[in-house]
């Protein structure tokens, strides 16, 4: 059909990004075990422009950020947090991922290469702990990286506190 145009989800809502002042990060040294006390100022940077392409379908809440270096290559995994949601019925509440929508035209600017981009469909699993996931894989920041933008938090964050907030 000419001139139709598809209007995403997240046209419909305002432009409201994801939090960035509530950046949650974790790591570990690798092989070490010990945690890092601040994730490299470059990390940071990156993390904070991607969520410039995260749309909150609801309303803005914290948002990880898991990272380590392996090899030559940094992997940075960023993932929503958790709803506690109240009165659903058959439970008195229930955790729930923070809906949200992903720009990936917006996002692509912030690699200086872009060697895969892939839609990872995959359920969590020992194998995969991230879930179903964007996994890009490049150069970002004069970094090579793997990023996963993950649709669901992992199973090891879902209990930290400072991830689950109080949805009305």
């Amino acid at each position: 059909m000419l001139g139709c145009v598809a209007k995403t989800q997240h046209e419909s809502l305002p432009r409201v990004t994801w939090r960035t002042s509530l950046l949650v990060f974790y790591s570990k040294i690798f092989d070490t075990g010990l945690p890092m006390a601040y994730p490299p100022t470059w990390i940071e940077d990156f993390v904070r422009q991607l969520a410039y392409s995260i749309f909150p379908q609801d309303f803005p809440t914290p948002l990880g950020c898991h990272y380590h270096q392996e090899g030559d290559c940094w992997e940075v995994a960023v993932f929503p947090s958790m709803r506690r949601v109240s009165g659903r019925g058959f439970e008195e509440e229930s955790l729930a991922t923070s809906a949200f929508s992903f720009d990936i035209q917006q996002s692509l600017s912030l690699f200086e290469e872009l060697h895969h981009l892939d839609w990872v469909t995959a359920p969590r699993s020992e194998e995969n702990e991230a879930g179903p996931h964007l996994l890009f894989e490049g150069v970002a920041l004069g970094e090579p990286v793997l990023i996963r933008v993950c649709a669901e938090i992992p199973t090891r964050f879902q209990s930290d506190p400072d991830l689950i907030v109080q949805a009305t």
